[in-house]
């Protein structure tokens, strides 16, 4: 079954009695992570199950092992459906070719990021189980490279990278950015557990299957760390990504309420922080450093906890991104 199908952002699967459960780190780093970060890199948040049918109708089972297993479905670029799904019970969903995309002329689809023949199932906030895939008597395959977006977008941060705050994962600032730009989206994001370990940098820039990278560090590491702690990892997670001589996308920690804290002090190691990053990405020619207040530009944007945007937050995150970097480099030599 697995020889069907393309595995997107999915770093491990293990066979376990019902099915096959997928997870968006090698168990190797995932042994090397803090105890937080092990829960969280096993989330299927931001990973996908991607194939093309011959035949209209095929029929997937998956079970969510943990709450928040909900699954958005496309075709290509376009969302068919939202299959609520409930912890470890079995959702069987019924995928029938959209009528509407195939009576369009192909100038509809000039501009997409997929071809409309792939389908992708994404998952949210869960453990997700494969069970079975049942084609109908036709046949699956995987999407061919011409099928899919040219180049690719790592993204490495905290709980705001992979998408907390909004209603939907997939409207995440990352995900957000990587629409604009034409690309697919790695989302390797570790809510409040993005600790810089040097096992996630040596993983990253071993790794083939990504173009080019956004990182969002730090905000996890401020009740965790001294700022000479975070120097020195952050130093060799950044120098390590460098090696690999591929773009590299630096965002200062996002404006949020230590900012704005009637103790004035609340803010020195956020902005020490800060001063960390920027001469790390100076030191490099492929980094590229973008201030995270032009990013998230109004407290609005955030959510009532005062550190993660809400959905038009994250929408409006993605944006302004995307026009720091058309301003800061040519967008498609990415």
């Amino acid at each position: 079954m697995l020889d069907k199908i393309s595995l997107h952002n999915i770093d491990s699967v293990e066979n376990i009695p019902i099915g096959y459960k997928l997870s968006r780190y090698p168990q190797n780093v995932v042994e090397s992570l803090n105890e937080s970060a092990r829960l969280m890199s096993r989330y299927s948040c931001g990973t996908e199950i991607r194939f093309v049918a011959e035949s209209n109708n095929v029929c997937v089972t998956l079970t969510p092992l943990l709450s928040g297993g909900d699954i958005s479905v496309f075709c290509g670029d376009y969302l068919v459906k939202y299959v609520p799904a409930e912890k470890d019970k079995q959702v069987t969903i019924m995928l029938t070719r959209p009528a509407t995309l195939s009576g369009l002329d192909e100038s509809f689809f000039e501009n997409n990021r997929f071809s409309k023949n792939v389908w992708r199932l994404y998952f949210h906030n869960s453990l997700m189980v494969l069970n079975s895939i049942d084609a109908m008597g036709g046949r699956i395959r995987p999407p061919k490279p011409e099928e899919l977006p040219e180049k690719t977008m790592l993204a490495y941060g905290s709980s705001i990278t992979h998408g907390a705050g909004a209603v939907d994962h997939y409207c995440c600032y990352a995900s957000t950015l990587a629409k604009l730009l034409g690309v697919d989206l790695l989302n390797k994001g570790l809510g409040g557990s993005c600790f810089l370990e040097k096992s996630v940098a040596d993983f990253f820039s071993g790794s083939d299957n990504w173009d080019f990278a956004l990182l969002e560090l730090g905000v996890n590491m401020l009740d965790h760390f001294s700022v000479e702690e975070f120097d020195e990892r952050c130093t060799y997670f950044i120098d390590k990504m460098a090696e690999t001589k591929k773009t590299l996308i630096l965002v200062t920690i996002f404006p949020n309420r230590t900012k704005y804290s009637i103790e004035k002090d609340a803010y020195k190691k956020t902005d020490a922080f800060n001063k960390v990053i920027e001469r790390n990405a100076i030191k490099h020619s492929n980094c590229i450093l973008i201030d995270g207040k032009k990013v998230l530009t109004k407290t609005e944007f955030l959510t009532a906890d005062g550190i993660h945007p809400n959905t038009e937050g994250h929408l409006f995150m993605g944006l302004n991104l995307y026009n720091e970097l058309k301003e800061k480099t040519d967008i498609a030599k990415l």
